[in-house]
């Protein structure tokens, strides 16, 4: 059996495999208090566990993509989500703390493979308007799946145990498994294999690419702020506004549902307006956004703007990463493509790591606002610089250049 890679349930399937790393960060969460209890243990040693799978997807950018381009796109997927099915079984069987740490170091080094390698694939499998749009889905899916892991996490827990989102984990990655091995054909899954010597000597055409490093920087940004806002937004609810218990959850998934409109936007209507345009129109709109919001704390502090603030933020950067990404990916030839995911992936994390580190002291909305606004005026003139850039203008002239 195949599937055609236009039909919706393949696409829906790269969409669920390009999740699977924030499924696997964000459904297991829930769990930590109950590991408390478990394990006789302390929140700083149950803590690390979510660490511990942060250090497996930061390291595992730098392996999938060069891994994919030498060994082809569906063995890469047959031997990452293999690995996170075993990983899973392990945490779920666990007797001892260090066994979790292990098996989630595990799981986020080889669930963080979903998105890189179906970027890649993306990049293999479709062209022109269909490739815009399934980047675009790719982003609205991501959003969403990690706004609902908790949830569904957090009733795993109170239902069956600490275990529960292991094993829903374990079950999650075992039919992803099953469906690469059985419908993913090379005919439908294209398969794309570059020497050693290529997949080393891409790098160097990365780097030498102005147009290419102006836009990961870009998108690095965002990443930062996306990563400053999101870890202090709880703290900032619950210590600023006083929220707690549902409130503070459903306050929550207004970030989430902000990136799915946002990439649902681009999936249907974005790729009809000029690139380039609609990244300056994004950062222009968060600043507005951001200098509004700051006004209305000083003066008028209500959680109500605040959760307004984290829709548009979170529809704005869905579809300035959407572009940013689509743009490099087309840049360059799809032998490549393995590895400038990777190149890709590991900009995103600096950011990521970077806003990460930021946002552990802080718990000032205004604060908050300001860093960001300060960061999105950084990436507003990044784009003005990729306008500029010797040779992107002629490419970038026709505002529907992208939907071709």
């Amino acid at each position: 059996m195949r599937l055609e890679a236009s039909s919706l349930i393949f696409q829906l399937f790269l969409g669920l495999m390009s999740s699977l790393g924030v499924v696997v960060t964000m459904a297991s969460v829930p769990s930590l208090p109950a590991m408390v209890v478990h394990f006789q243990s302390t929140p700083h040693v149950v803590g690390w566990t979510v660490t511990s799978a942060m250090m497996g997807s930061v390291l595992c950018q730098f392996f999938w993509g060069p891994i994919s381009d030498r060994l082809g796109r569906k063995n890469a997927l047959l031997i990452s989500v293999g690995l996170a099915f075993v990983s899973s079984l392990l945490c779920y069987w666990a007797s001892y703390i260090e066994t979790v740490l292990i098996g989630r170091f595990f799981q986020g080094f080889s669930s963080g493979a979903g998105l890189i390698v179906v970027r890649a694939a993306c990049r293999d499998i479709y062209t022109g308007a269909q490739l815009n749009r399934m980047i675009a889905l790719i982003l609205t899916v991501i959003p969403f799946c990690a706004g609902i892991s908790p949830f569904v996490g957090d009733l795993l827990v109170s239902r069956f145990g600490w275990d529960a989102p292991f094993l829903f984990l374990t079950f999650y990655s075992g039919v992803l498994f099953v469906f690469v091995f059985v419908f993913l054909t090379k005919k439908s899954f294209c398969t794309v294999r570059a020497t050693f010597g290529e997949v080393l000597s891409s790098y160097g055409l990365f780097f030498k690419d102005h147009f290419t490093m102006l836009l990961l920087l870009a998108s690095s940004l965002s990443y930062f702020c996306f990563f400053i806002f999101i870890p202090s937004s709880p703290w900032i609810f619950h210590y600023f506004f006083s929220l707690k218990g549902l409130v503070l959850s459903c306050a929550m998934f207004a970030f989430p549902m902000g990136t799915f409109f946002g990439g649902l936007f681009q999936t249907i209507w974005g790729w009809n307006f000029h690139p380039i345009k609609m990244c300056f129109f994004c950062c222009g709109l968060n600043l507005v956004a951001l200098a509004c919001n700051w006004l209305l704390l000083m003066f008028y502090p209500s959680y109500m703007f605040y959760i307004g603030f984290m829709m548009i933020f979170g529809a704005t950067t869905s579809i300035f990463n959407a572009i940013c990404v689509t743009l490099i990916m087309k840049r360059h030839k799809p032998q490549y493509s393995g590895n400038l995911s990777s190149f890709l992936g590991v900009g995103q994390m600096f950011g990521s790591t970077l806003g990460s580190f930021f946002s552990s002291d802080l718990f000032a909305p205004a604060l908050v606002i300001e860093i960001i606004f300060l960061a999105f005026g950084v990436a507003a003139l990044v784009c003005f610089l990729v306008f500029k850039e010797k040779g992107c203008r002629e490419m970038l002239s026709s505002s529907r250049l992208w939907t071709s």
